[in-house]
């Protein structure tokens, strides 16, 4: 899944988690929430269910946000991963300006 926001914005993610028939089910402990590139900061809940993600000032272009939690409600462990690709774009511009080239002689 894919998901842009300009970088004068923000959004709050939260996950889903279906069982094989597409109930809503449930994780064991609380999911971690990880983001490969530092154009985006997460600051996920303390559930771990939901995180909010802002674009950082480092610049634009592509970040993957993952999610991990433990499907297995016992003893064990068995990891589920869910993955965003998260575009930070320009926002609207905001100023116009007028630049020049350096001045030449006139033939």
């Amino acid at each position: 899944m894919a998901f842009t926001l300009t970088e004068d914005q923000q959004t709050n993610l939260k996950i889903n988690p279906k069982s094989r028939s597409g109930a809503t089910a449930t994780v064991d402990g609380v999911p971690v929430w990880t983001v490969d590139n530092p154009i985006l900061t997460l600051t996920p809940a303390a559930d771990g269910l939901s995180c909010g993600i802002v674009p950082s000032d480092t610049g634009l272009g592509n970040a993957q946000v993952k999610v991990e939690a433990d499907a297995d409600l016992g003893a064990g462990v068995r990891p589920l991963i869910g993955i965003l690709d998260v575009t930070i774009a320009a926002g609207e511009a905001v100023t116009l300006s007028i630049d020049a080239d350096a001045a030449t002689p006139r033939p």
